[in-house]
């Protein structure tokens, strides 16, 4: 409840137009705001997820940040993402030849489709050019049962920091191919004591387990904090891997033709310039 007093006052001072509220089944609620500054809007369960103004900044980082840490990505997995916009870029990498998507409630990609038909239609593309296969279940099940490794992992479904995290972490881990790498929300970090703790206990779960694991941030305007936190790591990479040079350096003529509005190659870099005190935490 006071997520969404936030979100009223926020967006009220941006020039709110109207709201939409959905109930998606069991597990989420959906709620829709339509701002003439932000434009559509989208938040799960109070949690802001997602604005048509800064959704460039975190999904273009979302996917080329990893794709272009990875020698040769051909297959990619993206967990969530269920706008469309995060699989959009994915597909549109050069060197990607296959992506699957899980998300547990296909309604919210109906959903997205009627209010953002533009990235919605990029998406059914792929997905009708059988680039991209959607399987419905939740991520951890789907693990469970597909004996199968990608290239690249990709966690657009929320920071993951329940007691299941570990496990979940193993799960991805045990899903990656030798050298690959996975790419996920992470907490981002702020002046706020209990949120840096937060993103110390984080870093303090995966480090074990992917001791490349790095941190990163993208500018994004519409949350609290300004911009978002993000974890790239990889499977048998050793500590201190430089995720900031890219090994996939796009052109200005990539750039163009996949049209980008915030990723490029120093964009790549700037991501994991840190301030002292972030990176005593996340060390």
């Amino acid at each position: 409840q006071r997520k969404m007093e936030f979100f009223y006052i926020f967006f009220s001072t941006n020039q709110l137009n109207s709201t939409t509220t959905e109930l998606i089944t069991n597990h989420l609620l959906l709620f829709l705001l339509f701002s003439r500054i932000f434009g559509c809007c989208l938040t799960w369960d109070g949690d802001l997820q997602f604005t048509e103004l800064d959704e460039c900044s975190y999904q273009e980082m979302m996917a080329y940040l990893p794709l272009n840490s990875h020698p040769d990505p051909k297959r990619v997995l993206v967990i969530g993402g269920c706008e469309g916009g995060l699989i959009m870029r994915v597909a549109n990498h050069p060197k990607v030849k296959q992506v699957e998507q899980v998300h547990f409630e296909m309604k919210v990609m109906k959903m997205a489709r009627k209010y953002l038909p533009s990235i919605a239609a990029a998406h059914d593309a792929f997905v009708n050019g059988s680039k991209v296969t959607l399987v419905s279940t939740s991520s951890m099940f789907f693990f469970l049962t597909k004996r199968q490794q990608w290239d690249v992992i990709i966690v657009d479904s929320g920071c993951v920091m329940d007691d299941q995290a570990e496990n979940y972490f193993k799960a991805i881990k045990k899903g990656l191919n030798p050298g690959g790498v996975v790419c996920t929300q992470a907490p981002p970090y702020s002046f706020n004591n209990d949120q840096d703790d937060q993103l110390k206990m984080f870093f303090e779960m995966v480090k074990p387990l992917f001791p490349s694991a790095t941190y990163a941030t993208t500018l994004m305007p519409s949350n609290t904090n300004g911009q978002a936190g993000i974890l790239l790591a990889g499977k048998l990479l050793k500590k201190g891997f430089d995720f900031a040079k890219p090994v996939t350096v796009f052109s200005n003529g990539d750039c163009n033709r996949l049209q980008l509005k915030y990723y490029s190659a120093k964009a790549h870099q700037n991501a994991f310039v840190l301030p002292p005190f972030v990176k005593k935490i996340v060390s």
